[in-house]
């Protein structure tokens, strides 16, 4: 849902901003909304719609919260279902970047009651087409440290089942983590 009317941003990016915006959680979880959103910005080239095209130059969530929660059957709110795909599976559709800034993600785990909260999230997210390499940078506050962490898949729709190449670093005052 949307909780207001599309504002049009002339200034200081042309481009459409929602407020209050959600997204419904599934079945599993404890009724928490999976995702609001403060503000999402779209930015939209002004030049392509001259012509009669929309292309997005970049989504910005501002403020989002985020609930993880796996169920006391061990499901996920994030699963969706079980598919196989591969490489041939994705099209080759041009993938806006996503920025996130200030935002929040809750973990719950209603089988043991372990939850963890990573807040004051700033990242950036790269994906140039479904089929491409994905690269999150970013940054944000868990247990109390500032966290820095860069992940870089090389082909994401295979990584669940063929596998392929990752660079995952994570580090802050008290954790240094590389692999590779």
């Amino acid at each position: 849902t949307i909780g207001s009317a599309a504002r049009l941003r002339l200034w200081p990016e042309f481009g459409i901003s929602f407020s209050g915006v959600k997204l419904a959680n599934p079945e599993v979880g404890n009724g928490s909304a999976f995702a609001e959103v403060e503000t999402m910005r779209v930015n939209i080239s002004p030049g392509a719609l001259i012509r009669r095209r929309v292309e997005i130059d970049e989504i910005k969530l501002i403020n989002p919260i985020v609930n993880l929660v796996v169920d006391a059957q061990g499901r996920g709110n994030w699963e969706t279902g079980k598919t196989s795909r591969t490489a041939e599976d994705a099209t080759s559709a041009a993938v806006p970047p996503l920025y996130v800034e200030g935002g929040t993600v809750n973990f719950l785990d209603e089988r043991s009651g372990e939850s963890h909260l990573f807040k004051r999230l700033d990242l950036a997210l790269t994906l140039p087409s479904l089929e491409g390499a994905i690269d999150i940078k970013g940054s944000g506050d868990w247990r109390q440290d500032r966290v820095s962490f860069s992940l870089f898949l090389k082909s994401p729709q295979l990584f669940a089942g063929e596998g392929t190449p990752i660079d995952l670093n994570v580090s802050g005052s008290w954790l240094n983590f590389a692999f590779s």
